[in-house]
C-alpha cells in the first residue's frame, strides 16, 4: 500500500533523507536503488549490460543532490575547493560539482571544472555510486588538472579519497590493484 501511495500521491509531504520531502522521493529512490542493485546482481553472475541511460542519468543527478551531501556531512574536510565536471555522452546530462567548506555545490549544465569525467550515463552512475573507477569503467574518459584527475581516478564523487590522501572509511579497497569499489566481488573489477 505504501508504494502505491507514493505513486498515486507523489507530492504528499513525508520524511525523506533529502529533497524533495515528498512520497515521490521514495518512488524515485526505490527505482534507482533497484537499478543499481540489479546491476550488482548481474555483475555477480557475469558481465552486466549497461543500465538504461535515462534512468542512470537520473541516478547521477540523485547521487549529486541527495547522497553526496550526506557523505560530506559524515566526512567533513573530504575534498576542498576542487571541481569536477561530469558529462554524459549518450544524451542530455552535465553536472559541475564543487566541494567547498564541507558542502557540495551542484550546477546542472555545461561548465568547466578542474577535471572532467565524460562517458555514457550508465558508467557515470556506476562511477559516482562507487561501483568502479575511471580505470575499471572503460567507457569513461578523464581530462584536466592533475590533482583533480587523481581524485577522479579514485572516485572523488563517491568520496573514496580524502583531500589529504588518506583512504576514506566509507569504502574499502577490494580490487587487486587497491582500487576502492563497492558491490564488486574480491578479485573482480567493475566493467572488466
Amino acid at each position: 500500500a505504501g508504494a502505491s501511495r507514493a505513486v498515486a500521491e507523489p507530492d504528499h509531504a513525508c520524511w525523506t533523507i533529502g529533497p524533495p520531502r515528498t512520497r515521490g522521493f521514495w518512488a524515485r529512490r526505490m527505482v534507482l536503488e533497484t537499478l543499481l542493485h540489479g546491476w550488482d546482481a548481474r555483475l555477480a553472475v557475469g558481465r552486466p549490460a549497461p543500465m538504461d541511460a535515462d534512468l542512470a542519468a537520473d541516478g547521477v543527478d540523485e547521487f549529486l543532490s541527495v547522497m553526496l551531501p550526506r557523505c560530506l556531512e559524515r566526512q567533513p574536510g573530504s575534498w576542498t575547493g576542487q571541481s569536477l565536471h561530469l558529462h554524459r555522452t549518450d544524451g542530455d546530462g552535465e553536472w559541475l560539482v564543487r566541494l567547498e567548506d564541507g558542502a557540495a555545490q551542484v550546477e546542472r549544465g555545461h561548465a568547466k571544472g578542474d577535471a572532467a569525467v565524460r562517458g555514457p550515463a550508465s558508467d557515470l552512475y556506476l562511477f559516482v555510486a562507487g561501483r568502479g573507477t575511471v580505470d575499471t569503467l572503460h567507457g569513461l574518459d578523464v581530462v584536466g588538472d592533475r590533482f583533480a584527475q587523481c581524485l577522479a581516478d579514485r572516485g572523488p564523487v563517491g568520496n573514496h579519497l580524502r583531500h589529504d590522501g588518506r583512504e576514506s572509511a566509507l569504502l574499502e579497497p577490494v580490487g587487486d590493484d587497491g582500487s576502492a569499489t563497492v558491490g564488486v566481488l574480491p578479485g573482480r573489477r567493475a566493467g572488466g
